[in-house]
């Protein structure tokens, strides 16, 4: 008989994943300052300090052309005017009402999820940063207690992967992290249930957003640039990655059926005598197979506030790369953009 241990999986602690945090960070600091002035040249903060000064000196304006801007929002309003479409088609002759259902499902989904205002939004992601990032979770709040699905945009900057993957998809990532910044009096509203050990809890104040610096008139301020407002933050991770589960196939050799059990189920299985007598005489044969799920952990600093198995295997976050060059992190339009646009700076500056 299979032993009970032998089902379970790894441990992961809050500091392995505060581990990982930091590596898939320490890995992506180029890419987060290089989507940083991305996002920058988008808004016109296109000058360097150096710039700025020679400019004033000569007795010009330190101003750019901004030509960036302009033409983002152009393709933002081809392609994201309007919501997206889908239908979900029947296959057999009966299946009309049963797609129709569906159909009116996903559109409910989209409405209550906001998804045009995040479909935008990650559109805009898409072109200046080149990733984005759509979430699909359970909102277990939704509809009176009831539950529902939703959708909703991730930053691309609170995103963290693991920097081995070459998939466009991140499919073959071994983690992948969620991470932002919230006010202890936040989580203590979002998260009733753990407000008691809030105030115990490590406090961050550094930001996932950076900041390239550069200078514009106009003084528009990203999230890297806002100062800080002195309130205790603590940092929350969601932590997903695959394992393989391990299960038991039990075979009938008496009519050739099989089931595939749980850890859980075959503990209550097994417990029956009857299964280890007709096991011990061939009536009964066992395995152990291993499926893929995604296993999900959220933790603020280091209190784990949840470790669940769901019962999938892909990553619930989506992500959609403009150019992929094998790594985890790609470029946008606005990327190769900004050459032609320095240039222009340069010359009108003459």
């Amino acid at each position: 008989m299979i032993k009970i241990k032998d089902l379970d999986i790894p441990e992961i602690t809050a500091g392995k994943i505060r581990d990982e945090f930091i590596l898939y960070e320490s890995s992506s600091s180029e890419f987060r300052s290089q989507m940083a002035e991305d996002e920058d040249f988008y808004l016109g903060n296109q000058l360097t300090d150096a710039q700025k000064e020679y400019l004033q000196g000569v007795g010009q304006p330190a101003e750019s052309n901004n030509k960036i801007r302009p033409a983002v929002e152009q393709v933002l309003a081809n392609i994201a005017a309007a919501s997206p479409e889908w239908d979900v088609e029947p296959i057999g002759a009966n299946d009309n009402r049963v797609a129709a259902i569906y159909n009116t499902i996903l559109q409910k989904i989209w409405r209550e999820s906001d998804c045009d205002v995040m479909f935008r939004k990650s559109c805009k992601d898409f072109i200046i940063k080149g990733l984005t990032y759509m979430y699909i979770y359970e909102d277990y709040d939704a509809d009176g207690g009831m539950g529902g699905l939703k959708v909703k945009r991730f930053a691309p900057e609170a995103v963290f992967v693991d920097p081995n993957s070459i998939q466009p998809d991140f499919s073959d990532a071994s983690s992948i992290i969620y991470s932002d910044l919230h006010t202890k009096e936040h989580i203590k509203v979002a998260f009733p249930r753990m407000a008691d050990k809030i105030d115990d809890l490590e406090t961050d104040h550094d930001r996932n957003e950076e900041t390239s610096s550069n200078y514009s008139r106009d003084s528009l301020e990203s999230r890297g640039v806002l100062s800080d407002d002195h309130q205790d933050k603590v940092r929350k991770y969601i932590h997903f990655s695959k394992v393989a589960v391990p299960m038991v196939k039990v075979y009938n050799q008496q009519d050739g059926s099989e089931k595939v059990l749980s850890k859980e189920e075959y503990e209550q299985f097994s417990a029956n005598p009857e299964y280890e007598n007709a096991l011990s005489q061939g009536l009964f044969t066992e395995e152990i197979v291993y499926q893929t799920k995604i296993r999900e952990i959220c933790c603020f600093a280091d209190y784990i506030y949840y470790d669940e198995l769901r019962n999938i295997e892909d990553y619930p976050i989506i992500p959609a790369c403009n150019e992929h060059i094998g790594t985890p992190y790609p470029a946008g339009d606005v990327r190769h953009a900004k050459s032609p646009q320095r240039m222009l700076n340069r010359t009108e500056a003459l």
